[in-house]
């Protein structure tokens, strides 16, 4: 976590997100650069960042990921909206998980 904390970014693979990874950098206020895989494998740090006001962190080609990799500048200025809290406030999903498990 201490690694997380002082990075200046986590690049997070398209292929295969870190879904842990992502939300604990989030959390850290580190941010997580992405690009929606094809898979949802590919796609859980897309949700996290949709989730914590913080989408434009995905990038949207090769060339975007390696510009937000490298400029610092929009990365904080796409980080001043981070709602980290949004992440864990959630209850629908457990909710409807507890739907599912009562009528079985």
């Amino acid at each position: 976590l201490r690694l997380l904390q002082l990075a200046d970014a986590s690049l997070d693979s398209p292929a295969w997100n870190g879904g842990n990874t992502a939300i604990e950098a989030l959390s850290l206020g580190t941010p997580v650069i992405s690009m929606a895989g094809e898979f949802m494998r590919g796609r859980h740090a897309l949700a996290f960042l949709s989730l914590a006001s913080t989408p434009g962190l995905v990038a949207k080609s090769d060339e975007d990921f390696v510009s937000l990799a490298i400029d610092s500048g929009r990365r904080e200025s796409l980080m001043e909206g981070l709602d980290v809290g949004s992440l864990y406030e959630d209850r629908a999903p457990v909710a409807e998980l507890d739907r599912f498990l009562l009528s079985l």
